[in-house]
């Protein structure tokens, strides 16, 4: 490709040179086009993959949503070039639901980090779950991911913000 794309430049320089009108390859563009943006779908799948692998692994009490966050939003930024400029493929769908299953949790995950939570909002959580949760050192992303919140992502950030308000109240009173 990068030695078709050099004598792409020589014939431009010597269409110039000879005085003829330059032609644009524009294929040769699309193609390259095209090719940097598989490139940029299959280095994202490698990165969700090898990211997923030491996320999982990470106590939820140690996890760094911000770091989550930045690099999901990165990776989605990806597939949604992806999504306009390819006809979809199977790699494209695996990425976006790689993307989707950390972007769509960690708000839950941010939710359950809420140092406003009682008891009483712990027994809520358990109940929409269907699960008790003991969120522990030993409690990983794995776990939490295996419960499928991010399926009941409303419902639990309705509690956390609950506690966050009755806290702001306790607060003023």
């Amino acid at each position: 490709m990068i030695t078709v794309e050099n004598n792409s430049k020589k014939f431009l320089d010597y269409q110039k040179v000879l005085g003829l009108e330059a032609e644009s390859f524009e294929s040769l563009k699309d193609l390259r086009s095209q090719i940097d943006l598989r490139i940029q779908m299959w280095e994202s799948y490698r990165n969700i993959k090898c990211f997923a692998e030491e996320w999982r692994q990470t106590p939820l009490n140690f996890l760094d949503i911000e770091v989550v966050k930045q690099k999901t939003d990165s990776l989605m930024a990806v597939v949604k070039s992806c999504q306009k400029a390819m006809i979809p493929n199977q790699v494209l769908d695996q990425l976006k639901q790689r993307v989707y299953e950390y972007k769509d949790t960690m708000p839950v995950v941010e939710a359950l980090k809420n140092s406003n939570l009682m008891d009483h909002h712990w027994t809520e959580i358990n109940r929409i779950i269907g699960k008790i949760l003991l969120i522990n050192d030993d409690f990983l992303l794995q776990d939490l991911l295996d419960l499928e919140v991010s399926k009941k992502q409303e419902e639990i950030m309705e509690v956390s913000i609950q506690a966050t308000q009755e806290n702001l109240l306790e607060q003023e009173f």
